[in-house]
């Protein structure tokens, strides 16, 4: 889940929000509900600012699976 890859690695949801613009509830819901289905559009953005932020690259699988890049 991308709320146990945030905790990891010490990112702040509030990071997300001012990075991308979006609403403070959808990235809530983004990062708590394994339910959530984000737009392709929505993942690239995440992914973007994810790798950028961490400086490395971070894959689908990692963020919100849970697995080793």
């Amino acid at each position: 889940m991308l709320r146990t890859f945030l905790d990891a690695n010490e990112v702040k949801q509030v990071e997300v929000v001012k990075a991308t613009g979006w609403d403070a509830s959808n990235v809530n819901r983004l990062a708590n509900d394994p339910g959530a289905n984000p737009t392709r559009e929505t993942i690239e953005t995440l992914l973007a600012f994810l790798s950028k932020r961490l400086g490395r690259p971070v894959t689908y699988e990692e963020a919100f699976n849970g697995k080793e890049a």
